[in-house]
């Protein structure tokens, strides 16, 4: 949602009035920059957060992580696979960057998205 959207008192009232209701029993939020971040973690309803796994770098060691511990919410981080710049390593770079993505202890998972077989059989081990 726009930033606007997040700030609203009327979206804030909303989801607690859905929580509060039994409607949803968790409320979560893609968050695209460290402003979105913010705004998203102002919603008192809010349980889970999805960001890029570069924003979720960016969170460590700032008062944002204090935060998310002290509400009890989940960190999701998205966009890990990212292959090896020419010259690097490249053996097993799915599975380093899979452990990279869930090495910070404020990530609770990673978001594993493939956009095709081909980037999908990358992923994998290879079957002997």
């Amino acid at each position: 949602p726009q930033h606007e959207v997040l700030m609203s008192s009327a979206t804030h009232e909303l989801l607690s009035d859905l929580v509060q209701r039994q409607r949803v029993s968790h409320v979560g939020v893609l968050a695209n920059s460290l402003e979105e971040v913010k705004a998203a973690l102002s919603i008192p309803a809010v349980t889970m957060l999805q960001v890029p796994l570069a924003i979720a770098r960016a969170l460590s060691g700032t008062a944002v992580i204090d935060w998310l511990r002290e509400r009890d919410i989940a960190l999701f981080a998205r966009e890990i696979l990212r292959r090896p710049e020419s010259g690097q390593d490249a053996e097993g770079w799915p599975a380093k960057a899979l452990a990279a993505a869930l090495a910070p202890p404020f990530v609770t998972a990673a978001i594993v998205g493939v956009s095709s077989r081909a980037h999908l059989n990358d992923f994998l081990p290879v079957a002997s």
